[in-house]
């Protein structure tokens, strides 16, 4: 049983879920006496470079937990003085994962769940605070998100509710969810949640080593009818990729995760795939990048082939409100 099971089956977080509601009606549920009443979980994997500047656009006051997957750094001696608590694995077992660990540890009923290659404007953590006192009805709360071009990232729907909805005459599927303002997919990279919500709806999916594990819950959610709402105000810089390595074999590795967690999901929620055709237009691809001599291409569609060619990785356990795999 993983830690947000354990917490969710023994009984705090049910209890505390008529807490939630009730401390989102003060005037300011994000602040105690002086304190920021928020917990930032904050997954590191050879981080050290850029940890400083999203320590640094973090709000004093404000709980910050790291879960550290091991490498050849530690995020400890990059802290510069900073508070925060480090949870340590023994293994990587992936992004989902850790931030499961991390959200399970927090002290508070909103966590942030935030990528060391994110930083804050000013004001995005009070306009944060701000919405989830406004919208008590509200669980999971997105921020405007800009790209290192300046350019807003703001998909309307997750991949799989798109996939889903191409496939609709065999795969029908009633959804609810959606808030007021229309928002059908919660950005993995950064996001606020009611600590009891994002436990009930079974977190992070583990079987999920990295990447589409923000498909995955924005379509949970959906499917329980919890809802989710932009934060206009909450405006955050995401560095896209600069958390993962640019060489070769970084490039394979993130192919190779890509395409096993597209088989993945796919097979979970039932969605058309047909390995034979994928696995003929990747090795066209790959073909095809090599010959005009496109390493990093070459690299990814490599990865991906290797995917297909193997067994889809799964992780330690079936997360509660996830679908079986067909």
């Amino acid at each position: 049983m993983g830690a947000l099971e354990q917490l969710w089956s023994t009984g705090p977080l049910q209890r505390g879920a008529a807490g939630m509601r009730a401390a989102a009606r003060p005037r300011n549920p994000g602040r105690r006496a002086g304190r920021v009443m928020l917990s930032f979980v904050i997954v590191t994997f050879r981080s050290n470079a850029i940890l400083p500047r999203a320590l640094a656009s973090i709000p004093s006051g404000c709980e910050i937990i790291l879960v550290d997957n091991p490498s050849d750094e530690d995020p400890a001696a990059v802290l510069g003085g900073r508070a925060a608590r480090i949870l340590r694995n023994a293994r990587n077992s992936g992004y989902g994962a850790a931030c499961n660990r991390g959200v399970a540890a927090a002290s508070h009923p909103l966590v942030v769940v935030m990528n060391p290659d994110v930083t804050l404007d000013p004001g995005a953590v009070e306009a944060f605070l701000a919405a989830a006192a406004a919208h008590p009805d509200v669980d999971f709360f997105s921020p405007t998100i800009f790209d290192e071009t300046g350019r807003e990232n703001a998909r309307q729907q997750s991949w799989i509710e798109a996939w889903t909805r191409a496939d609709r005459r065999r795969n029908p599927v009633a959804l609810g969810g959606a808030g007021a303002d229309g928002l059908r997919f919660l950005h993995g990279a950064v996001f606020l949640a009611r600590r009891t919500a994002y436990c009930a709806v079974g977190g992070f999916d583990e079987r999920i080593f990295l990447y589409y594990e923000d498909d995955d819950l924005s379509w949970r959610i959906l499917r329980s009818g919890r809802t989710m709402r932009r934060v206009p105000g909450a405006v955050v810089r995401h560095q896209t990729g600069s958390s993962s390595g640019h060489g070769f074999g970084d490039l394979f590795r993130r192919g190779r995760h890509k395409k096993r967690s597209e088989i993945y999901i796919a097979r979970k929620w039932g969605l058309c795939h047909s390995p034979a055709s994928d696995l003929a237009v990747q090795a066209a691809k790959l073909a095809f990048y090599g010959v005009t001599l496109q390493v990093d291409r070459f690299a990814g569609a490599l990865g991906r082939l290797a995917a297909l060619l193997g067994r889809p990785a799964e992780g330690r356990r079936t997360v509660p409100g996830a679908a079986p795999p067909h």
